[in-house]
This record gives structure tokens, sequence and C-alpha cells, in this order.
């Protein structure tokens, strides 16, 4: 599912973002995610292969000095054998459309790229959700509706399920499913035609 989450500033999208992924743990109730209890420390490492994030600005996101290495980063720190990580650095660089720029330096990327590269360093591990938080904030329109476009296409073509956090009525336009937050309750949930 492709869905968006969309709430005025401080309304908790963010923090439930967060939350998907054990990045932030409840004060109180519980999270779970695939059954696994984010509170739970021996299921944190499972939760956060299951579960993606993409922030706001790509370069708190890129570490490494070339596209590639940034993508390698996540396989890498998992253990994986080189051959596993190679061909899932190049699977995902395909996915997002940046094959053609592994050997380049990220600064040297514009900001839909360096975005895009972020999706992929996400994307390497195969998780079964994708969050993107924000992720088209600091975007001109234009790379804006590509990375939109992106997300819809990782969710149709690879069946990674996509949360959408945006203040973009556009942007949920294109989702399956918008979920509107209001002080940390669900105001409203439903096709984004309603």
């Amino acid at each position: 599912e492709h869905l968006a989450l969309l709430g005025h500033n401080g309304s908790g999208k963010s923090t439930l973002a967060r939350m998907c992924n054990a990045l932030l743990l409840p004060d109180s109730g519980s999270v779970l995610v695939g059954g696994r209890d984010t509170r739970d420390p021996a299921a944190r490492a499972a939760i956060r292969d299951a579960v993606a994030m993409i922030f706001q600005n790509p370069d708190n996101q890129i570490i490494a000095t070339t596209v590639e290495d940034d993508v390698a980063w996540g396989p890498a720190a998992r253990g994986w054998p080189a051959a596993e990580i190679r061909a899932r650095v190049a699977w995902a660089l395909e996915a997002v459309g940046i094959a053609g720029l592994r050997g380049r330096a990220p600064h040297q990327l514009s900001g839909g790229q360096r975005q895009r590269l972020a999706i992929a360093g996400a994307l390497a591990p195969r998780p079964a959700l994708l969050i993107a938080d924000e992720a088209t904030a600091m975007l001109d329109p234009l790379a804006r509706a590509d990375v939109v476009a992106l997300l819809r296409e990782l969710g149709r073509a690879h069946g990674v399920g996509i949360l959408h956090v945006t203040h973009l009525l556009e942007e949920a336009a294109a989702a399956d499913r918008v979920v509107v937050l209001d002080q940390g309750r669900v105001a409203l949930d439903g096709p984004p035609r309603e």
C-alpha cells in the first residue's frame, strides 16, 4: 500500500514515522511491526531491516564518497557477502534511476539525484516498508513530482509498502490511502478522493 500521512505541524506525523522503525519508542502503549514490539531490544534489528526511512535532507543520510559506496553501506554493515552487496547496489541504483551515477561523488549530484541516492541506500536492504518523512520538502516542484512518481513506482514494481509523510495535498493524491493526524490521533482515513 502507498499511504500518505497528512496533518498540521506538530500533529505527530514524524513521531509516528520514527516509531515505525524504533528510532523513537512509545512512552505508553506499543508499536508493533510485523508482530514485533519496537520496545523489545531483541526485535529492533529485524524491525529496522523491515522498515527503512528517507528524511527531508538527503545530506543527513549520505555518508560515503561515491554513490555506489553509499548504497553499499547498509548491506555491508549487515555483514552480507560482497557478491550480494554488489547485486543489491546494482538493483537499488537501477530501481531509482541513477545507475549511471554510481562512480560520482554525492556532492556533485543535484538535490533530486541526492534524494534518489538516499532512497537507493534505504532500498538496498529490500525493506518491506519505505517511510518518506517529508522527503520532497527540499526539492523544487519538478524534482518533487519525480520523487513522488518514483515512490509510487517502487511500490508498484517492487512490492514495497510506502508511508509518505507530507504536507502537500497533491502528493497525498498520488497515494492509495490518506490518513490525517490531528494532535496525535487519526482524524480521517480513506482514499484520496474522500
